[in-house]
Formats: structure tokens, sequence, C-alpha cells
């Protein structure tokens, strides 16, 4: 680990700043990503176990 102290006097000091508009942007862009993976994840779910019932589908 005493080979990072070096390299990481050598880099720049980065001042950024987020204002709240970014932010909120953000924070709904993380949410929808969230909603819509759960979604097509159930619906990729809800298609493979339809598809296999109807493989072992039984004949009464």
């Amino acid at each position: 680990m005493t080979w990072f102290l070096p390299v990481a006097n050598e880099l720049p000091l980065v001042l950024a700043y987020l204002d709240p508009g970014s932010g909120s942007l953000l924070l709904q862009v993380l949410i929808a990503g969230m909603f819509s993976s759960l979604f097509f994840f159930k619906s990729s779910l809800v298609t493979v176990r339809t598809s296999v019932g109807r493989i072992f589908k039984r004949h009464a």
C-alpha cells in the first residue's frame, strides 16, 4: 500500500459542484432505473414460467 501514497500526492485537486437541479435529476434517474429493472425482471420471470408451464402441462 505504500506505492499508493506518492501517486495520491500527485493527483490534482478537483472541486465539483452539484446544484439541486442536477441532484434531483440524478435521483430521478436512479429511482426510474430501479423500478424499470424490477419490471423487466418480473416480466421476464413471468414469461419463463408460462413457457415452462406450457412444456410441462399435465393433460387431465
